[in-house]
């Protein structure tokens, strides 16, 4: 049996065999000594994983000696220790390419999953043949009293590469890694771009270019565990990276021959994944008022193209985000005070609650 082949340029490829690990886990570590023995117990109940790859990323508490002992205690382990820290993205770049794997599954060591993750999208893989297999993940925040479902479908599909797109530009499938599982012949060598945020997306967009079907399963089985301080939180380069990413979807599509095609689902994709975050996170970040003003200017140079039609649309299916459209062109230099406004009325409504 052979993996799906891909492009030959900057690609691993190599035979199945029998002594070929299943699957390797892809974790990176940084300061995170808290959650090395969660995440060991975590994965210690998962048999379809043959192989974990972890790197440390120049970690200066002590994690890397509890790694070691986590090592010492599992043969699966291949422990990698940087002496520098060349953030997330190198990291997994790093860690992947010394995986053997035929698939490839990237978790977080702070975060929570089912210890069936990696058996359930093993086995829908090896049922449809799909490269990417996808199933459905929570965010859990201090500041709400449920979970939120943020990523994967609700049912049972499999869908060829032009509908994974689809699902991509409606938020239905997000950049997300942990929640996914990966066939690692449609993975180049360094699939991630070194920045600070949105780098698991550009990776998502890179495999999925490059991959054939995309299956889909309804179980939760990944929960972020969201903490005050997080990468996504403070990269002040953040709506450059947002640029970036809607580019590289762009880039697609007209790679498909499929942009005219997809303009009003582009369009979308470019409200809700690029100009409200882009006027949002220097907000949420506290970023300097000449990064916030030029935020706002990026989010209104996207909605200013917006037809009336495709007001209409988002107003009937994602109305809330309507509604911040309507204020960023209403509001405008205004926007950064509503915006704080708004954010402390919902933090005392908690509070009461």
């Amino acid at each position: 049996m052979s993996a799906a082949s891909g492009p030959s340029d900057g690609f691993v490829d190599m035979t199945v065999t029998m002594d070929r690990p299943r699957v390797s886990a892809v974790i990176t570590t940084y300061n995170v000594a808290e959650h090395i023995f969660g995440m060991s117990q975590r994965l210690a109940a998962m048999p379809v994983v043959d192989e974990i790859v972890i790197y440390d990323d120049g970690s200066s508490d002590c994690t890397p000696a509890l790694l070691k002992d986590f090592a010492a205690e599992d043969s699966r382990v291949r422990l990698i220790l940087a002496s520098d820290n060349q953030g997330v993205a190198s990291a997994r770049n790093e860690a992947l390419a010394d995986c053997q794997g035929e698939f490839v599954w990237f978790a977080d060591p702070d975060d929570q999953w089912s210890p069936h993750l990696v058996e359930v999208l093993h086995q829908a893989v090896l049922d449809t043949g799909a490269d990417i297999a996808v199933g459905r993940a929570e965010q859990r925040a201090t500041d709400r009293p449920q979970n939120l479902c943020i990523d994967g479908l609700d049912r049972r599909a499999t869908s060829d590469r032009a509908s994974a797109t689809d699902l991509v530009l409606s938020g239905a499938m997000r950049g997300y890694l942990w929640n996914k599982l990966f066939r690692r012949s449609i993975l180049p060598t360094a699939p991630f771009p070194a920045m600070r945020s949105q780098s698991d997306f550009l990776g998502l967009v890179g495999a999925l270019a490059r991959s054939g079907s995309t299956v889909f399963v309804p179980d939760v089985l990944y929960t972020r565990v969201e903490r005050p301080g997080s990468i996504t939180r403070t990269a002040e380069d953040q709506v450059e990276n947002l640029r970036r990413c809607t580019a590289a979807v762009e880039s697609m599509l007209t790679d498909e021959g499929r942009l005219e095609q997809c303009a009003e689902s582009f369009r979308y994709f470019m409200v809700w994944f690029f100009a409200i975050p882009a006027a949002n996170t220097p907000l949420r970040t506290g970023a300097s008022p000449p990064l916030v003003r030029r935020g706002i200017q990026s989010a209104l140079d996207v909605i200013r193209e917006m037809s009336i039609k495709d007001h209409v649309r988002i107003a009937r299916i994602a109305p809330r985000l309507e509604l911040q459209v309507t204020c960023l062109l209403l509001l405008r230099n205004a926007y950064p005070a509503a915006y704080r406004v708004a954010k402390a009325l919902r933090a005392r409504i908690r509070a009461k609650r």
